[in-house]
């Protein structure tokens, strides 16, 4: 019977790793959300759509349920929040791949704070929310500015910075028995740098480090245009960077698949902190700058480690090449933004969805890149949402 990957969905997100397991001679099946079931997905073998996916159980039961007719080996989220869901069905099915610890390990923030502390790590100061004089001590301690955040959630989606104590007890109370679902920690200021990763055996096969422009929670707060950009060979981070991102991946406990680990350097103390650390593709496109600027496909890799750890077979990392690139995105005024003015020859892609508008540029000279980053910039707060 030919073998199967099964594809966990709780949204329609980058389709890739589908086009992916085809080409690697896998059947693909995918369990998802009955309204997601008129989505343009790529051609599957075999699919069940559930109402949602969010009852642990249930989901487990549907995956036995596809496994009668399919030969699945392996098993793959595509969002986030599918992480967890994906590490029950392995260690339902008996399957290759991280279980529910290690998981956990990447979707709890707390926990992957308290493991990152424990490896020697430096971390923001953060207090867990169980506690009321634990928490006492924590803000006599611990000046404002503070983030409240939810310790599982995705992104940015739920984070709020606190000022004050009353404005952190305040929250406390309206979050009353959902507060030890949340942790608070020393807001950083600084630049914030971005790992991703093709782990193998537990180390590192192939990194590409980036330098967020304005912050992931800054753009959702404020707006603006999100940006990244590709650190050169000889960005003085890269080495602490680098060592910091194995040691991660070491603390928690990540054997084999794909990592997106996230740095901030202080200003003030010149010291690295490790923010947070998800073990999947990194999203808002990433996957497309990483690929345009390395020739590395992350979801094609991460379905290629798997495989060879499952067969004790050696993995070999597919070529790489190491070009100068950056992303620009933000949400635009327009449906249908005008994307013909961005004709550099230099912009490999453009973002084609309604409402966004976006590019990838790559070079092999950080200078060109840099010009092409600010002048497209400059040009996209014009079509920026307000």
């Amino acid at each position: 019977m030919r073998p199967a990957i099964l594809f966990l969905a709780s949204y329609f997100k980058s389709t890739a790793i589908v086009e992916q397991a085809h080409d690697l001679g896998y059947a693909a099946v995918l369990l998802s959300r009955e309204e997601l079931r008129e989505r343009p997905w790529p051609q599957l073998e075999g699919a069940l759509f559930l109402p949602q996916l969010d009852q642990p159980e249930v989901t487990v039961q549907a995956a036995g349920v596809l496994a009668r007719d399919w030969n699945i080996r392996f098993v793959f989220p595509l969002d986030e929040e599918d992480v967890e869901g994906a590490a029950r069905i392995r260690e339902h099915l008996c399957l290759a791949g991280p279980g529910l610890t290690v998981a956990h390990n990447f979707r709890d923030k707390l926990t992957m704070r308290a493991r990152a502390r424990q490896g020697r790590l430096c971390v923001p100061e953060f207090v867990h929310l169980f506690n009321r004089a634990q928490i006492e001590h924590f803000t006599q301690k611990v000046s404002p500015d503070w983030v409240l955040k939810p310790r599982s959630k995705a992104g940015t989606k739920g984070i709020q910075k606190i000022s004050s104590g009353p404005e952190l007890a305040q929250a406390l109370e309206e979050l009353g028995d959902q507060s030890g679902f949340y942790l608070v920690e020393k807001e950083v200021e600084g630049d914030v740098f971005h790992l991703d990763s093709v782990v193998f055996r537990g180390q590192p096969r192939f990194v590409q480090a980036h330098r967020y422009g304005t912050p992931p929670f800054e753009i959702c707060n404020s707006g603006g245009v999100f940006s990244t950009q590709s650190l050169d060979s000889q960005d003085a981070d890269l080495p602490e960077l680098l060592d910091f991102n194995s040691r991660v991946i070491q603390c928690l406990q990540l054997v084999e698949g794909i990592t997106h680990i996230e740095f901030i350097r202080c200003p003030q103390s010149g010291r690295l902190f490790f923010l947070e650390a998800a073990a999947r593709v990194g999203g808002a496109n990433i996957d497309i700058l990483v690929q345009e600027t390395t020739g590395i496909n992350l979801w094609r890799e991460w379905i290629r480690v798997e495989a060879a750890a499952a067969e004790s077979k050696d993995y070999q990392l597919a070529e790489c090449r190491r070009r100068h690139g950056g992303m620009l995105t933000c949400l635009t005024k327009m449906e249908h933004p005008d994307m013909s003015p961005y004709d550099a020859p230099e912009v490999k892609w453009k973002l084609n969805q309604p409402y966004l508008a976006g590019m990838v540029i790559v070079s092999e000279h950080k200078s060109k890149v840099d010009e092409l980053m600010r002048r497209y910039q400059d040009q996209l707060l014009g079509l920026v949402a307000h």
